[in-house]
């Protein structure tokens, strides 16, 4: 065994080796022990790795053949193993007789970031002072080649990545599914060295049919090889994975793939199903005769397929004539319909299915609306029985009143003098006739007789406007329009309306209704009113008849619609109130509802 002093200068043959080292790891921590024994003259060289089960266990030993009694020594502790661990650098101070001393370094393992110790057993203490920093730069080998193998790793992607993305922008020039199929086929074939890669597309029965064969424009597709190729094909949809062929740690049996296997040649195959989504829509077969596909080669083809497959969905889409496309789109999602899949569209289309057919053949209540206000039976207006002045208001503007109450007083004062001066008249044309009759002038007597009628007549009109000096109610009513509080002592000319009474007790209902309307009321004997006044109460109202002739309004001509209130209407009711009635004339279809209007305006206009 070399001296820890003689192991100082190792040979460059181990270093030169490690530095030039690119191969797996099982290869490169043999190696790395080997070298290990070289700089620091140990006996014995071990790789320990930490288990969170199990604690320490050690997977590569490595002895100098020069000091066969390492193997029977015992292992390190597992203390000086987490010491190492911890610090980066351990040691056996002082071991016991006959037993080897340790000296432990970490060093890196995984790419995850997890650590190892390297334990090196030395026959007697050695001097660590003269190789440990020629340790300090070993124990850095294991990161680099780590560094390096992933930089590797990341080559590959990137090159396999670079192939797929250009493999898929030449997919992407073609317009035709045929052709695109021929591109993919014939690069994945020259590229991966495979001696054919095929095509099959699902159809519309659920069967494989070969498209494309690299190299091939045109096939036989009733040979007996085709019809195999489609089955092996079928096979790997089957199966839901990529299928390679032959695989002896796969426990199903391939028999489709061994028959095409045997009748073609190719002893080596790899089928791709090829999917949209969750759907299985083809499958991509590549063949060689005697290279069988490594995972790498998998790999590749996965990401090529996966590139591509989407585009060729589209181009077999659109290469089907508008109202196959159609059909196909109806199957797949009459397919996945009773799956518990896109609840929320499932949803909203049933909830639309019904709404169409609840439009198309439901039925809902009709009813014509229309303006409704309130009329009396009888109505009277008060005016003004001679010319003159308002002297006292006794009514206002909602108040009711009953038969022969006063409303209005005029001012009388004027007529009082008129009648002084009529009856001094009378009296004294009285005595102008005595005084003739007893001259015996017959003609004077005559003009004072006629005199006097005149003077007694202007007295008989003087009283009778002395009379109507109080304005009466002809009725119990209530007034409706007229409030003369701020109009006492204004002039009224005689029959200038004063006031507007109506009864209350023979109120009925007048509506409006729409002349393109009234053919849907003809034969309606009643409806539903609402007023402006209290529109949470309905009332139920008999109709009586329709005026014959039709009512200009700014809206529009109308017709007149009477109508009789029930017997225990509310006593709240006044004359001029308004509101909307409802006349409820059948059954009728929703979308003749809806669009009735429009139709009619149509043809009103356009036809």
């Amino acid at each position: 065994m070399l001296a820890p002093e003689e192991a100082a200068s190792p040979t460059p043959t181990a270093l030169q080796k490690l530095a030039r080292f690119d191969g797996p790891s099982r290869e490169f921590w043999p190696l790395f022990l080997e070298a290990s024994l070289t700089l620091t003259g140990a006996a014995r060289a071990s790789l320990h790795l930490r288990n969170p089960a199990s604690g320490w266990q050690r997977f590569v030993v490595q002895s100098d053949a020069a000091a066969p009694r390492s193997r029977e020594w015992p292992w390190p502790e597992a203390a000086l193993l987490d010491s190492a661990e911890a610090l980066g650098w351990a040691e056996e101070s002082s071991p016991a007789a006959g037993s080897p001393a340790f000296v432990g370094f970490r060093v890196a393992a995984g790419e995850d970031g997890s650590h190892a110790v390297v334990a090196l057993a030395f026959g007697k203490a050695p001097s660590t002072a003269t190789f440990r920093p020629a340790l300090g730069v070993l124990s850095e080998w294991p990161a680099q080649y780590l560094a390096v193998r992933r930089a590797a790793v990341v080559r590959e992607e990137n090159a396999r990545l670079v192939t797929a993305l250009d493999l898929g922008l030449l997919v992407q020039r073609e317009e035709r599914f045929l052709a695109a199929g021929m591109v993919l086929c014939n690069e994945l074939a020259a590229g991966l060295h495979c001696d054919r890669v095929a095509l099959g597309w699902l159809t519309d029965d659920q069967i494989v049919h070969l498209k494309a064969i690299s190299q091939a424009e045109k096939f036989e597709r009733k040979a007996d090889i085709v019809r195999r190729l489609e089955l092996a094909m079928e096979e790997a949809i089957d199966e839901g994975r990529d299928v390679v062929y032959p695989a002896p740690d796969d426990p199903a049996p391939l028999r489709d793939h061994a028959a095409y296997s045997r009748e073609s040649g190719a002893d080596c195959l790899c089928s791709l199903p090829l999917c949209v989504g969750e759907h299985a829509v083809g499958t991509l077969l590549a063949e060689r005769r005697e290279s069988p596909f490594k995972p790498d080669d998998v790999r590749r083809l996965r990401l090529a397929c996966d590139q591509v497959t989407r585009r060729l969905a589209v181009l077999e889409e659109k290469d089907h004539w508008f109202g196959r496309r159609v059909v196909r789109w109806i199957r797949r999602e009459a397919e996945t319909f009773l799956l518990p899949k896109r609840t929320g569209r499932k949803l909203a289309g049933a909830v639309g299915a019904l709404a169409v057919l609840f439009l198309l053949f439901g039925r809902l209540p009709y009813r014509v609306e229309a303006p409704v206000a309130l009329r009396s039976e009888q109505v009277a207006f008060v005016t003004a029985p001679f010319d003159g002045y308002v002297q006292d208001v006794a009514a206002q503007v909602g108040d009711e009143v009953v038969s022969n109450s006063v409303l209005v007083r005029f001012d009388t004062r004027e007529l009082l003098l008129q009648q002084s001066s009529a009856l001094a008249n009378v009296i004294r044309h009285q005595q102008e006739a005595e005084k003739a009759r007893a001259s015996g002038d017959l003609a004077e007597m005559r003009i004072a007789q006629a005199q006097v009628d005149q003077a007694k007549a202007s007295l008989e009109q003087t009283g009778y406007h002395l009379g109507r000096a109080e304005i009466r109610a002809p009725f119990a009513s209530v007034v409706v329009e007229g409030d003369l509080r701020k109009k006492i002592g204004s002039p009224f000319r005689q029959g200038e309306v004063l006031f507007q009474v109506a009864r209350l007790d023979v109120l009925y209902v007048e509506l409006e209704v729409a002349e393109r309307d009234v053919h849907e009321i003809l034969d309606a004997k009643s409806a539903t009113i609402s007023l402006a006044s209290a529109p949470g109460n309905s009332l139920s109202v008999a109709i009586e008849r329709v005026h014959p002739s039709v009512q200009s309004r700014p809206s529009g001509g109308v017709f007149l619609v009477r109508a009789r209130l029930p017997a225990e209407a509310e006593g709240w009711l006044r004359p001029g109130m308004t509101g909307v009635g409802r006349i409820s004339v059948g059954w009728r279809n929703p979308l003749w509802i809806w669009t009735h209007r429009t139709f009619d305006w149509f043809r009103l206009h356009l036809f």
